[in-house]
């Protein structure tokens, strides 16, 4: 079918953004400029690999819908009309722009910044333990490639706190309390007593609140 298109010089380049083309009914269809409002989580590992939720839109579940992180571009996933969810691909360290778009060619404007960081890494904590029916211990965490983040968290067992961020190789969290039937006779080398009455609980960190360290 040979579909004729009529074309105005010097167009404003804005009034025709985000135009897309039917190939169905033959028509060349206007469709309002996309939008990020937020982005959750707002930054990743370099290796990628996690969901990303983008809300802003107007987006359209019959849209060939994308995000593009940087220069990358990946398909998107509709799930109503002011959200969708891509998955971030890998990418070197930095701050990149997040935008989306419709139809491969036109993506929105906003500059709104992804970060990507290198993976944090784990080497220990100050103290070790402390009370169990009592939250608050201070808690001094040495790693290295942490990053100053609002979704900088520590995970003690299966319990996240926000965590303050000191440095690229210092945080620091509170300890959540630990209710009294979760409390067990339990051996720890190198303390006296040795037996005590208490929960062993494995700790990480994760500076989008996705992507936890894996020091085991």
């Amino acid at each position: 079918r040979i579909v004729y298109v009529s074309v105005i010089a010097n167009e404003d380049p804005e009034t025709v953004r985000g135009a897309l083309l039917d190939m169905r009914s033959g028509k060349f269809e206007y469709r309002p400029h996309l939008e990020v409002e937020s982005v959750v989580p707002s930054s990743a590992t370099t290796a990628g690999n996690i969901t990303v939720s983008v809300v802003g839109g107007p987006f359209r579940p019959d849209e060939s819908l994308s995000c593009k992180f940087g220069d990358r571009s990946v398909a998107g996933v509709y799930v109503g009309p002011t959200r969708i969810k891509c998955n971030a691909p890998s990418h070197s360290a930095g701050s990149y722009p997040l935008e989306v778009g419709r139809n491969g060619q036109d993506y929105s404007l906003g500059g709104y910044v992804f970060r990507y960081h290198h993976v944090a890494r784990l080497k220990g904590i100050v103290p070790p333990s402390g009370p169990a029916r009592q939250a608050g211990t201070n808690v001094h965490v040495v790693g290295e490639n942490f990053v100053n983040s609002t979704s900088l968290r520590c995970r003690f067992g299966s319990t996240e706190v926000p965590a303050t961020f000191l440095s690229s190789s210092e945080v620091t969290c509170s300890s959540p309390p630990i209710s009294s039937n979760e409390l067990a006779p339990v051996q720890v080398e190198g303390y006296h007593p040795r037996n005590i009455h208490g929960k062993l609980v494995g700790f990480e960190v994760s500076i989008n609140g996705q992507d936890f360290t894996d020091s085991g």
